[in-house]
């Protein structure tokens, strides 16, 4: 079970740091990426607490 939530973590944070290094900078210019960054990084921890919560859900289900 652990492992499920980590690896969504994981992910999620692999995400996060790929779309700012690649896809923003070119869409925004700098000046735009901190702020991005901030707003796309408090939703990425919001979706994982929403995946570890469902998966403890899920767990305490089956």
């Amino acid at each position: 079970m652990k492992s499920i939530t980590g690896s969504i973590h994981v992910l999620c944070l692999g995400v996060v740091d790929a779309t700012f290094t690649v896809v923003f900078p070119a869409m925004l210019g700098r000046s735009r990426v901190s702020w991005m960054k901030e707003c796309v990084t408090t939703l990425g921890l919001v979706l994982d607490s929403l995946a570890r919560t469902s998966a403890l859900v899920f767990w305490s289900l089956g």
